[in-house]
């Protein structure tokens, strides 16, 4: 997907011999990429190759990665056969010595070390078994990070739609605050030279010359054309990096604060109701805007 969110979450299970898998990865939004991985004691050699897995599909965002081991299988118990031998040797010599009765088999298992309880799982400690162990670890955790990868480009297809339907109304706005004739600086200096015509009919000591002055600086501070034009070409960037490859939050943020700042300077030269209510629809999308962009990687 062209866009991305920063949030997600994404978990994976699996089972190896007797063990249960479980990866649990969550992302939210951050400044830069920042990925905390958890590993269960004995694995820390798989930090990098899992950390990697995760830095494939997060470029962008605070990422909490979780993973667990259990163990399917109960302890089991396991008569130690030498320690049973050797004790039994040992007390049968003590006991014909002393003129004792031989220990029965009852006696010898209830002694400390014959009977041991073990895990059939950490039984196998060969090489080959803990490479086994490492690619199933390994395998769940690249499922997980896909599965993240796909949770954030659902929510960015999301943000997507609702960030072009919001650069469209904003287009509307600005279409709409061009089309109107308070915004254009002719009709400003007609309104007012009528404005100062009037005045001079009823007050002939009024500096004509200079009112006509006064009224051509107040008219090119009202002309909006510039930032219209701005706000033409922020239009434009916004679509664009909308279809970018690569991330774009940052740019996106960037062009927000620029967005804002040009319906600002629209409200500030307000010379009519009109174009002061278009200037502040303008504001209440692009604030709209600068929430969504917040999630954007």
């Amino acid at each position: 997907m062209p866009l991305n969110s920063m949030t997600g979450f994404a978990r994976a299970e699996a089972t190896h011999a007797s063990l249960s898998i479980q990866i649990e990865a969550r992302c939210v939004n951050g400044r830069s990429s920042d990925i905390k991985l958890r590993l269960p004691s004995g694995f820390d050699h798989l930090d990098k190759p899992v950390r990697a897995l995760f830095q494939g599909v997060i470029r962008r965002g605070n990422a909490n990665i979780s993973l667990s081991l259990q163990r399917d299988s109960e302890r089991q118990p396991r008569i130690n056969g030498e320690t049973l031998e050797s004790l039994r040797a040992t007390l049968t010599e003590r006991a014909s010595a002393w003129g004792d009765p031989t220990p029965t088999l009852s006696d010898l298992l209830a002694l400390p070390g014959v009977v041991e309880m073990v895990d059939p799982a950490a039984a196998d400690t060969s090489e080959e078994a803990s490479q086994a162990l490492d690619a199933a670890l390994l395998a769940c955790a690249k499922t997980c990070a896909e599965e993240l990868g796909k949770a954030r480009a659902a929510e960015g297809e999301a943000m997507l739609a609702v960030l072009q339907g919001l650069v469209t109304d904003i287009e509307r706005e600005t279409q709409a605050l061009a089309d109107h004739p308070d915004a254009r600086g002719e009709h400003l200096m007609a309104r007012l030279k009528s404005q100062v015509e009037r005045l001079l009919e009823d007050a002939s000591q009024f500096d004509e010359q200079r009112l006509h002055q006064e009224a051509a600086v107040l008219a090119s501070k009202a002309d909006i054309e510039e930032e219209l034009a701005r706000l033409r070409a922020h239009i434009d960037a916004a679509r664009t990096l909308l279809q970018a490859s690569e991330p774009v939050g940052r740019k996106l943020d960037f062009l927000a604060q620029e967005f804002n700042r040009e319906a600002n300077t629209i409200c500030s030269k307000a010379s009519s109701i009109t174009v002061t209510q278009h200037g502040l629809a303008l504001k209440a999308l692009i604030d709209q805007v600068k929430e969504q962009v917040q999630n954007v990687e």
